[in-house]
């Protein structure tokens, strides 16, 4: 493969050639010479060059923003006066009756709640202390049950029914 030479004019001819064309134009010349032009040529082409590596500069800059607010996937936590957790052992429904037995220290079970989907709250039938139980009406309806304990926290929990066609 071949390359074209690029051709290369001595600057003194370029000019008078310059000069011969804009007169035979009947053009008036320009009043700089064309060493004056390169060199302004290249005063121009250094300060585009700084602008475009400052643009650059701001472009990486507002793409890496987001970077800075990557945060981690949600957590969650418990307060600090929270001391003790509240689970659930055993869950089964009886004659209507549905009995929940809960385990953890400080469970309030006379306070316990419970407001179905119209927003009617009640307590529960019975509990039992001892062996964590508590018991109420449940008619296969959502329930939000409510689970304070001592230290101030409120387990809220909520029962559904189980779908039929699952």
């Amino acid at each position: 493969m071949r390359f074209k030479q690029k051709y290369q004019m001595d600057p003194t001819v370029a000019e008078e050639t310059l000069t011969n064309v804009f007169q035979l134009c009947n053009v008036r010349a320009h009043s700089e010479t064309l060493r004056e032009l390169k060199t302004k040529h290249r005063r121009e082409a250094r300060g585009f060059q700084f602008l475009m590596l400052i643009a650059l500069i701001c472009i990486v800059f507002l793409l890496s923003i987001p970077l800075y607010f990557y945060s981690n996937p949600v957590r969650l936590t418990t307060l600090e006066s929270v001391d003790s957790t509240v689970e659930i052992v055993d869950h089964h429904l009886e004659d209507g009756i549905f009995y929940l037995t809960l385990t953890g220290e400080g469970i309030k079970f006379d306070e316990i709640l419970i407001v179905d989907e119209d927003g009617v709250e009640s307590h529960i039938l019975t509990y039992d202390e001892e062996y964590g139980t508590i018991a109420f009406p449940y008619d296969s309806e959502n329930l939000n049950i409510y689970v304070p304990q001592e230290s101030g926290a409120t387990l809220h929990m909520l029962l559904s029914p189980k779908n039929s066609k699952n």
